[in-house]
């Protein structure tokens, strides 16, 4: 018997158990745990969490709310439906996503969406950390950029305040007027040029609207052209730049050496004629300038007559000229320049330019005069000439 009353209550025990681990928002019926030492139930919605005391109800009793299961705490800026689990208070678990420009931050007990890290110029943000903001739009006055914003470019003369919209670089579209005494001119980005008088031979149709509009001028003759409000004139075609039409004028931008255009006063339409290399312009040297302009004249100086040269900067004489230097000690002598001075008289004990006189013991390369009675080497060819004249007699008189 007493056998039986213990498995009673075991198994009431244990139906306790799996009884209170359904608790849930409904009214359910609880029994109680008569084991204290058992974990605590818990609730099946997963929204709550069992916060009652499982000894405090019998077989039979009612479980509420209040008595059994309390509501998870909700996490803030939480995509809707904002589902949480927990089984404490302080422990709320976020099944979904945060709202964009916040990040579900798991670190701590309870999950939390944090407020993403601003970007400059940007108006709303996203992100996935504490460090990886992106702009998702942009404030007005600037354009996304890849993940950034940037500031639109200024539209200069605008009349203050001189706000801009735009979509890109080069772009701007002021959104206000121009400043006094320009107009408005639309295009890819507005400008504010200055408003233009009608040429004289040209009437004013329309007048100008200060920082908006400009004058209108009557229109020209057929055949003729006018930039802007200027006179008309018949149009300028075949140049190598300059046309009227200016995609007649020729692109020399993609060739491999003659990347510079000849000009307007050259009349071709083909790279080979129109276009040439770069010419580089050398200024502000003390010599060697482009077409010589600004070369330092030195010549007219009175002691300082001789130029630095190409590799000196400067365009001034003080700067530019100097006293000639002597023509032997220069690496390459020079017009203009000195002869050399030692600065001493003919010195005796110094080496003289003029070659010295043979001294009488030394050995003359002048042949020395015949001894008497000696022939010298002319003479010596006369008396040979003079025998043989006198055999070749000798032999005519025998013959």
């Amino acid at each position: 018997m007493f056998s039986k009353l213990l498995l009673g209550v075991a198994t009431l025990a244990m139906l306790g158990a799996v009884d209170a681990s359904h608790c849930n928002p409904s009214i359910e019926t609880c029994v109680t745990c008569l084991d204290p030492t058992r974990s605590a139930a818990t609730c099946s919605n997963t929204a709550f969490f069992y916060s009652g005391n499982q000894g405090d109800h019998c077989a039979g009793d009612t479980c509420t709310d209040a008595e059994c299961c309390t509501v998870c705490t909700s996490v803030d800026n939480a995509v809707a439906p904002t589902v949480v689990t927990c089984w404490l208070v302080s422990n709320s678990q976020l099944t979904g996503n945060c709202n964009s420009g916040f990040w579900k931050d798991t670190a701590g007990a309870a999950d939390a969406c944090t407020t993403c890290a601003s970007v400059t110029n940007a108006a709303t943000v996203t992100c996935s950390s504490a460090s990886d903001s992106v702009a998702a739009t942009c404030n007005p006055g600037s354009w996304k950029n890849g993940d950034a914003c940037t500031l639109c470019d200024s539209v200069t003369d605008g009349a203050a305040p001189t706000a801009v919209t735009c979509t890109a670089a080069g772009n701007s579209q002021l959104t206000g007027n121009c400043a006094a005494g320009k107009y408005k001119l639309a295009g890819t980005a507005t400008t504010c040029p200055a408003i233009e008088e009608c040429d004289s031979s040209r009437s004013q149709t329309t007048a100008s609207v200060d920082g908006v509009s400009n004058n209108v001028c009557s229109a020209c003759a057929s055949g003729t052209f006018a930039v802007g409000n200027a006179a008309c004139a018949s149009p300028v075609t075949g140049k190598c730049a300059g046309n009227t039409v200016t995609s007649e004028n020729v692109d020399c931008t993609g060739e491999t050496t003659n990347t510079q255009n000849k000009g307007a006063t050259v009349d071709r339409t083909d790279a080979a004629t129109c276009c040439e290399a770069v010419t580089v312009t050398v200024t502000g040297k003390c010599t060697g300038n482009t077409g010589a302009t600004g070369d330092v004249n030195c010549a007219t100086q009175t002691a300082n007559t001789h130029n630095k040269g190409a590799t000196v900067d400067g365009t001034d004489a003080a700067t530019c000229c100097e006293e000639p230097a002597a023509c032997t000690s220069a690496d390459t002598p020079y017009v203009g320049c000195t002869e050399a001075n030692d600065g001493g008289g003919d010195d005796k004990d110094e080496e003289s330019d003029v070659a010295p006189s043979p001294d009488k013991d030394e050995e003359s390369d002048v042949a020395p005069s015949p001894e008497e009675g000696e022939l010298s080497l002319g003479h010596k060819s006369g008396a040979n000439l003079i025998a043989s004249l006198l055999v070749v007699m000798a032999a005519v008189m025998i013959m």
